[in-house]
């Protein structure tokens, strides 16, 4: 499995959202929709993770 199938879009407070993988922080956005498409552009999937309020 690529390093890129490990990437991760987690809200980073105050700042948008960030890409990671593991614990180094790769990139970080105003948006949530530019950093999943960072992550498409490097080509790892994105998972969604729903919760209710």
């Amino acid at each position: 499995m690529p390093a890129a199938d490990r990437l991760t879009v987690r809200f980073a407070y105050q700042r948008g959202f960030q890409v990671v993988d593991g614990s180094a922080i790769l990139q970080t956005f105003e948006k949530q929709d530019e950093a999943f498409n960072f992550v498409l552009g490097r080509g790892a999937r994105v998972w969604l993770a729903w919760s209710r309020p």
